[in-house]
């Protein structure tokens, strides 16, 4: 029951977010207080908290209400499924420490983007990524595809996200997979933002509902490894 809501949420959330418009007023909610204290932004709080999130759902518009089932199901499956190969105990199933399950299952395993242009676009904004870091320190850090991505090309990053001391680290086209070699291959090394925020598997079309869910586990588990402190 679960996997057939997590797929009836996935098609949802892919005909929503096409609207940027939308999609923009929704992260309106992303605003946070930014009172200056001592001469340096104060701590961000996401009007969005996780109780709020959890008491009035049905305040908050269609992409987040979809946004938080689909993460929700998707990891009660992922720990379903962990349970049910410990119970078999199959010694033939390479597991990795992130709980995605067997090796085939692409979504989780770290790889850049296929190159088809030949112009080395994804490794390039990659590299430029990592070198923005060695000089600048970042509150706030978005991560993902092209939904996030889009965000800084707009009056509303310019205006709320940019004084806030942000970095957009997203790169459309990116799958679960793909921003997990980024996160392996230093997008989030030698830097301690206080919150990152995360939006991937949308362009996971090819995958099974479980491996995308699966994927976006090792993402979040990728950078809990490597930011303990942050809030994701």
């Amino acid at each position: 029951m679960g996997l057939a809501l997590l797929v009836k949420y996935r098609q949802a959330l892919r005909s929503w977010v096409v609207s940027s418009s939308r999609f923009l007023d929704l992260m309106s909610l992303f605003i946070v207080d930014n009172q200056v204290v001592g001469g340096r932004p104060g701590l961000l709080r996401f009007s969005f908290g996780c109780s709020i999130l959890l008491t009035s759902l049905r305040s908050l518009r269609h992409f987040y209400e979809l946004l938080y089932h689909f993460i929700s199901i998707g990891v009660t499956a992922v720990c379903k499924t962990k349970k049910r190969k410990e119970k078999k105990k199959n010694s033939n199933l390479i597991e990795f420490h992130v709980f995605c399950g067997p090796v085939k299952m692409s979504a989780c395993v770290p790889t850049p983007l296929e190159d088809k242009t030949g112009e080395n676009r994804w490794i390039s904004i990659h590299k430029r990524f990592v070198s923005e870091l060695r000089d600048k320190d970042p509150e706030v850090i978005f991560l993902g595809d092209c939904i996030l991505e889009g965000l800084q090309f707009t009056e509303m990053w310019n205006e709320c996200f940019a004084p806030m001391h942000c970095l957009n680290f997203s790169i459309r086209d990116d799958r679960t997979e793909n921003t997990l070699w980024r996160i392996h291959n230093g997008v989030l090394d030698n830097v301690k933002p206080k919150i990152v925020v995360v939006h991937v598997g949308t362009n996971n079309v090819d995958n099974a509902a479980q491996e995308i869910a699966e994927g976006i586990v090792a993402v979040v588990q990728a950078i809990r490894a490597r930011l303990p402190d942050a809030y994701i």
